[in-house]
Order: structure tokens, then C-alpha cells, then sequence
């Protein structure tokens, strides 16, 4: 049976999905209006750490936070140590998102960077120690299969209108 924490992942994650699915829209459209690839990101940043701010003081000024700074006071360096290897990685990777979405679509950049499903799997095995089972093999091994009959079958598709 899961709990209701569960049910709260699962929304948030189809809530970041249509999030995310929007934001390759946008930045495609930024694209096409021949706005550099830097124009976006760095809007993320001007928007989006004031507004982590914002909430992060929320939480901390109403008692929501899940953590108690006081007795966590010594993992903090390695806590923000993490977050900024975060930032710098997720940085990088939307810098590497908004480039490719000025040379292809956003659908086909959206299937592709499903990937990161079989990229994390990995990861999580070799640096968290998080093992997988069954479905997780069989899952992450579908979404590799399924991306690479699209991209093979894109490839097919535009060599035909080549030809054409």
C-alpha cells in the first residue's frame, strides 16, 4: 500500500513533467525568434533564484522545513557543496538544451531526453547504492528501445523527404 507521500511524488513529478514539456516550447520559441542561446538561461537564473528564495524563507519562517539547521549545522558545508555541483551540472545541461533546440524540435528533444530515465538508474546503482529490480531494468530498458526506434525512425523520415 503507499502512502500518501508517494501519491505527492507522483503528482509533483507529472506536474514538473508539464512543466518541463513547456519550458522546451518556450525555449524553442526564443530559438526560432533568433534569440541567443544564453538569453534563456540566463532569465532561468534572474527569475528563479529569487523565487527559491522566496520559498525557501516560507518554509523556514512557518516551521515547514524538513530540517532542523541547529542539529544539522555540520553537514551544511557539504549540503551546499552538493547543491552547487548541482547547479553547475543542471546548468550545463540546460546550456546544452537551449543549443539543440535551435537546430531541432522540441518533440524530438523532449523523446530523446527521456534517456535520462536509464542515465539515472545507473547512477543511482553506482553512487547510491541503490539497487535495481526487475520492472526498473525492464522500464528504463523499454525507454532506451523506444527512443531509439524514434530517433532511427526520424532519421528514416528525413531521409525520405531528402529523396523526395
Amino acid at each position: 500500500v503507499m502512502s500518501y507521500r508517494k501519491y505527492i511524488g507522483i503528482g509533483l513529478s507529472f506536474s514538473a513533467a508539464i512543466g518541463v514539456s513547456c519550458v522546451y516550447l518556450l525555449i524553442k520559441k526564443l530559438c526560432n525568434s533568433k534569440v541567443h542561446w544564453a538569453t534563456s538561461t540566463i532569465y532561468v537564473c534572474w527569475f528563479g533564484v529569487p523565487f527559491s528564495a522566496i520559498i525557501t524563507g516560507v518554509l523556514i519562517g512557518t516551521g515547514m522545513s524538513h530540517q532542523n539547521f541547529k542539529r544539522e549545522k555540520k553537514d551544511l558545508p557539504m549540503d551546499v557543496f552538493y547543491s552547487a555541483i548541482s547547479a553547475v551540472i543542471s546548468l550545463c545541461g540546460q546550456i546544452l538544451l537551449n543549443i539543440a533546440l535551435r537546430y531541432e524540435d522540441a518533440t524530438k528533444i523532449a523523446i530523446t531526453k527521456t534517456i535520462d530515465v536509464l542515465f539515472s538508474a545507473v547512477l543511482q546503482y553506482f553512487i547510491l547504492n541503490i539497487s535495481m529490480d526487475f520492472y526498473n531494468i525492464i522500464g528504463a530498458g523499454s525507454i532506451l528501445a523506444g527512443t531509439f526506434f524514434v530517433l532511427i525512425f526520424n532519421i528514416m523520415e528525413n531521409r525520405y523527404e531528402e529523396y523526395k
